[in-house]
């Protein structure tokens, strides 16, 4: 998919014509619905194996804590221009 929306980038770029735009358009909307896809059957399936037994190292309580903690927002670096 990613191989195909490339060639359509790259033709619709050579040839500016609409309907190459279209049709790399349409490429794109596919390929951001299949990666969504896979994202959300990941996170299914990684949540359905979450166990809260000692066997499973309590992974359940793992995911709940990393979700539940706050994080903080990443402040951007401040240079000294003072120079």
């Amino acid at each position: 998919m990613i191989f195909k929306k490339r060639k359509l980038r790259k033709q619709w770029q050579i040839s500016r014509a609409p309907q190459d735009k279209m049709r790399f358009n349409k490429a794109v909307k596919e390929l951001k619905k299949m990666l969504q896809e896979k994202k959300s059957k990941a996170i299914e399936t990684y949540l359905q194996d979450l166990t809260l037994t000692e066997a499973t190292d309590y992974s359940l309580w793992k995911a709940t804590k990393k979700v539940m903690k706050h994080q903080q927002a990443k402040t951007p670096l401040r240079l000294d221009d003072s120079k």
